[in-house]
């Protein structure tokens, strides 16, 4: 049988598009970004890291 869960997370990584697509309200839940770099063989802009002041909850299932 499955089952959800729902853990708390204090940070998640993103891409740039979706740090750009963020609600006002998910903007103001944000402590700090920091950037994580391409490696050189990546065909992608690389991430953002955002660090949340309150825990988001995501959905896992078991």
């Amino acid at each position: 049988m499955q089952t959800l869960t729902a853990r708390p997370r204090d940070y998640r990584i993103i891409s740039f598009e979706d740090l750009l697509n963020l609600s006002e309200a998910e903007r103001a839940n944000i402590r700090r970004v920091k950037i994580v770099a391409p490696d050189l063989d990546d065909d992608d802009f690389g991430y953002m890291q955002v660090f949340y002041k309150h825990p988001i909850y995501e959905i896992e299932i078991d």
